[in-house]
């Protein structure tokens, strides 16, 4: 998989004006907009990032084979350990995400975990 950048809108340090550290009067005065601006592009750029995310989780849910198939088909199938590892990381990541900076205190892993119980 190929790495994407991130994007410049959500890198905090993208609008130093002054890397003194010593502002001015002036300085303070011209730094507002800039700020204004800035955290209007983050929000937007979250805005814009909030329902792919979201859809991202909802994809994962659907990929997922019927609990009641899964359950009648087991003895067929067999046990993807790896591939369940690798989806319910992916699923907590992507909860965990939506729920904002503090996290989900586990909720995302929980659910993870109860979609594999009902298939597995």
């Amino acid at each position: 998989m190929d790495q994407i950048p991130v994007p410049d809108k959500i890198d905090p340090d993208r609008i130093v004006i002054n890397d003194r550290g010593d502002f001015t009067d002036r300085d303070r005065a011209d730094f507002v907009p800039h700020l204004r601006r800035a955290l209007h592009e983050s929000c937007e750029c979250g805005q814009r990032l909030w329902p792919e995310l979201d859809a991202g989780r909802a994809h994962l849910l659907e990929s997922l084979p019927p609990a009641e198939s899964a359950r009648s088909q087991s003895p067929t199938m067999p046990r993807d350990d790896d591939g369940w590892t690798k989806w319910m990381t992916a699923y907590a990541s992507v909860t965990s995400v939506l729920a904002g900076p503090h996290g989900d205190s586990g909720h995302g892993e929980q659910e993870a975990r109860h979609e594999m119980q009902l298939r597995h």
